[in-house]
């Protein structure tokens, strides 16, 4: 399960509470919030997750978002406009 922060309509995720399977598939809204953003550290250390499925609407990865995902091997990034350069730190992906 996700968590989250929600302010103004625009929900962020925090993190995930439980263990973390290695696939994500973040919605597009919870509780009728639009997700928008990963914020810094959400799934640093998160060494079982391997791919990562983001809706269009979100647009900002933050600071070591995915740090030390040592396994994670996919994530599509396409919409996102602010990804912060260190998001990714400890992960290779091909």
């Amino acid at each position: 399960m996700f968590t989250y922060k929600i302010e103004n309509s625009y929900c962020a995720i925090t993190g995930y509470k439980g263990e973390v399977p290695s696939e994500l598939v973040v919605p597009e809204t919870i509780e009728g919030a639009t997700v928008c953003s990963i914020t810094d550290n959400a799934f640093a250390g998160c060494t079982t997750l391997e791919k990562v499925t983001l809706p269009p609407t979100v647009q900002m990865i933050g600071h070591k978002a995915f740090k030390d995902c040592k396994n994670l091997k996919t994530i599509n990034t396409k919409n996102v406009t602010h990804l912060r350069p260190d998001a990714f730190e400890g992960v290779v992906i091909a």
